[in-house]
């Protein structure tokens, strides 16, 4: 389930919640969010939720904008605003546990020795280096006491701490400014499945690979 709320300058907010997994957003009255301004492209753009979070694809000719840069392509966490001139557009959703016991434990049953976290996007800089976890815990920030340093200016010194537990990866968050994420959501101490998008801050994200 999608919760958008939309406001526009000199007009009360609006509020639509959508079951659908991929909604589109555009000046046609065709589109399931109709953004009527001639600013806006008939499809401007789509939001897709995944299993790794809110995506958001923009195919427009004046863009998508989020925190004042433009986003073609990038995975979207709770809460953020979407702005398409002269819309703003706030994002959040829920869905249902899928056996999270179940996966938990057949990820547990599955269990290695190493993880590794790809990197999927980095909005405001390059892609950083993989990340390889063995047996010990390993310090993210942006410190130079960080067991893996990642240096953007929404990476706290000792941002977060990740651990290998019985085949699966534990993320926890060290009390950083701008948070981490694991499919979108805040966490302060969490479990990562294969598959799942671990982002620091809103702007750095990784995937953890199933290999």
């Amino acid at each position: 389930m999608l919760t958008l709320k939309v406001t526009q300058a000199g007009s009360a907010p609006r509020t639509l919640k959508l079951d659908k997994r991929v909604v589109t957003l555009g000046a046609r009255p065709d589109s399931d969010v109709v953004l009527e301004d001639p600013r806006v492209s008939g499809r401007h753009a789509t939001l897709e939720l995944t299993e790794r979070g809110l995506l958001l694809e923009d195919t427009s000719s004046n863009g998508s904008f989020v925190r004042g840069e433009r986003v073609r392509h990038g995975m979207l966490v709770q809460g953020e605003a979407v702005v398409i001139a002269p819309f703003e557009i706030e994002v959040g959703w829920t869905r249902p546990s899928v056996g999270a016991d179940a996966a938990l434990g057949e990820a547990v049953r599955e269990a290695r020795e190493i993880a590794t976290l790809q990197p999927l996007e980095v909005r405001g800089g390059a892609l950083p280096p993989p990340i390889t976890l063995r047996g010990v815990p390993l310090l993210i920030g942006a410190s130079a006491k960080a067991e893996q340093r990642l240096v953007h200016p929404l990476i706290s010194g000792r941002h977060a701490e990740l651990t290998l537990a019985g085949g699966l990866l534990k993320v926890r968050d060290l009390g950083s400014t701008n948070g981490t994420f694991l499919n979108g959501n805040p966490v302060h101490l969490a479990f990562a499945r294969p598959g799942d998008a671990v982002a620091f801050g809103p702007d750095v994200w990784y995937v953890l690979s199933a290999a």
